[in-house]
């Protein structure tokens, strides 16, 4: 029976596999995509081209020293791709080699970040070629065994992730903050008010192609960032707020709800509403004139916080991938 398939495996496997297919789509050549040991890539009596990912150095990543039990973990992966061609028509195996590894490193400089999933959560992969030194490429070669030293490129897979089989429950957000200073350290009642943030003008310059939607809610004819409210209050039951959103003038964007609560932490939820952008610009002394979308708490019998967001996705000019824009958060805390 297979093992069970790891993070690491998945990102190493998903990436080899999404190398197969850019790679078969522009001709009728077939190149199969192998993940091991060059030496077991090898062809033996076989027709086919292949080309093998060698994943053999797994390094921690410097700036992830910090990470928790139960968080997920990120890592520099190494990996050797080798071609190994075979003759065909009048075209000998030694160049076929190095057409199957012009058009790995095309791929991978045309498309050097991609999206692969793993359980269920999406991450982008960078791929970055590394020079290989003589050294280092003798040492690679030396433990394959009787298999002839073939054309290589070497890629830093960055990052690649250590996904927990039981998350950690994330802490919630600081909605507001306050300082108190005392003249000296005897204990005493808290006398400092917390301070939300304050929602200022703000026009979204729609000229650049990443623009970030910017979003505010509006209670009582004032323009809010963080609300709380306690469980059960006269307050709470009767909210009715509405969000207001700024962007490029007609573009349609998503809100949703990232829900948390002590049990089972952080969740996004699917997008309850898809309005159209009607101002470029929020202004808090304008909000009477606003054009706004009403919004339904998604619980409100217990305690927990809720942010609202407004999603935007373009497909980016330069390599035509998708992206996905969050706006500001906007943040509604419930306690008990």
């Amino acid at each position: 029976m297979p093992v069970i398939a790891s993070s690491l495996s998945q990102i190493c496997r998903e990436l080899a596999d999404q190398m197969g297919t850019a790679i078969n789509s522009g001709d009728d050549s077939e190149v199969t995509v192998m993940v091991g040991n060059p030496q077991d890539a090898v062809p033996s009596g076989s027709n086919s081209h292949r080309v093998n990912f060698f994943f053999y150095q797994f390094s921690p990543f410097e700036f992830n020293a910090d990470t928790l039990p139960g968080e997920t973990g990120f890592m520099r992966v190494n990996c050797m791709i080798t071609p190994f061609g075979v003759s065909e028509d009048s075209v000998g195996a030694g160049e076929h080699d190095l057409r199957i590894l012009g058009e790995v490193i095309r791929i991978f400089q045309e498309q050097p970040v991609f999206s692969i999933t793993v359980n269920s959560q999406a991450y982008h992969i960078q791929v970055i070629m590394q020079q290989m030194e003589v050294e280092q490429t003798s040492q690679l070669w030396g433990t394959q065994g009787d298999v002839v030293y073939r054309p290589s490129v070497m890629y830093e897979i960055a990052l690649a992730p250590v996904v927990p089989d039981e998350a950690a429950v994330l802490s919630p957000l600081a909605g507001s903050l306050g300082l108190e200073i005392q003249a000296s350290l005897a204990q005493s009642d808290a006398t400092v008010t917390p301070v939300s943030p304050t929602v200022p003008v703000t026009r979204v310059n729609t000229g650049i192609e990443s623009w970030q939607p910017r979003v505010c809610l509006v209670l009582a004819g004032s323009c809010h960032e963080n609300l709380s409210f306690e469980v059960g209050s006269p307050e709470l039951a009767a909210l009715s707020a509405e969000v207001w959103v700024a962007g490029d003038i007609g573009t349609t964007v998503d809100l949703r709800w990232d829900i948390w609560d002590n049990v089972s932490g952080w969740e996004t939820l699917p997008a309850f509403a898809s309005p159209v952008i009607a101002e470029d610009t929020l202004d808090p002394d304008q909000v009477g004139d606003a054009t706004t979308t009403a919004v339904t708490l998604p619980f409100t019998d217990h305690g927990g916080q809720a942010v609202l967001y407004a999603v935007r996705s373009y497909e980016r000019a330069g390599d035509g991938v998708e992206i996905t824009v969050l706006s500001n958060p906007l943040l509604i805390s419930l306690y008990e």
